[in-house]
């Protein structure tokens, strides 16, 4: 291992909201910058890294009444990364998202609810396994009950389209690396919940689930 001077980074975000109508609608801005520059040596010749992020990202948050809740985003990340040495490799990259969040409630002790996360990206920059623009979608359906809606029986659903992706790309000081991983990513799990409740008279059994 070589010491060697060179290494630095700087950084600085920034987050703003505003609430409108009563709190009914609220707007989300952030964004976010950086720069890296990393040394490395191969076959003992110096290797600068320098890499450049931007990232900027909207959201509305909707509650119109106790009925709904709907929180669309959407964000954009730009990343480039250029190395001193030809024999790395040059990378630019960037994603565009849209997220959306949504829980429905039905009946008037909002005892039955729906919820639904589905995320759209769209990528420009990789190549091969990575080249791809995801739909991941996961949703599910719960239902309070009994007189203290105590117990709650749920639904999950989990990428739905069975497109979530589990390659990475590591970005290392002379290149990067895709990094696969054999990971389950559609599948469905029912559950029920029961919150049993503390003996009267103190100490007793906090919540539970079964």
């Amino acid at each position: 291992y070589l010491n060697a001077d060179g290494t630095y980074a700087y950084s600085g975000n920034y987050s703003w909201q505003q609430s409108f109508a009563d709190r009914q609608y609220t707007v989300r801005l952030n964004g976010n910058t950086g720069f890296n520059r990393n040394v490395s040596f191969a076959d003992n010749i110096r290797n600068f890294a320098k890499q450049w992020g931007i990232g900027q990202g909207v959201g509305l948050q909707i509650n119109p009444g106790t009925w709904l809740e709907f929180t669309p985003n959407f964000s954009y990340r730009y990343t480039k990364t250029d190395y001193t040495l030809q024999t790395s490799t040059d990378t630019e990259i960037q994603t565009y998202s849209i997220d959306v969040d949504a829980n429905v409630f039905f009946l008037k002790n909002r005892s039955l609810i729906w919820r639904f996360n589905g995320t759209k990206n769209f990528n420009t920059g990789y190549s091969g396994a990575l080249n791809v623009n995801p739909l991941v979608v996961n949703s599910s359906i719960e239902k309070a009950f009994l007189k203290d809606q105590s117990a709650t029986l749920k639904l999950q659903l989990f990428d739905l389209f069975n497109q979530a992706n589990n390659i990475n790309r590591m970005f290392t000081d002379n290149g990067f690396e895709d990094i696969s991983t054999n990971r389950l990513t559609q599948y469905f799990m029912l559950t029920l919940t029961m919150r049993l409740n503390r003996f009267a008279g103190g100490a007793g059994m906090g919540d539970q689930q079964r």
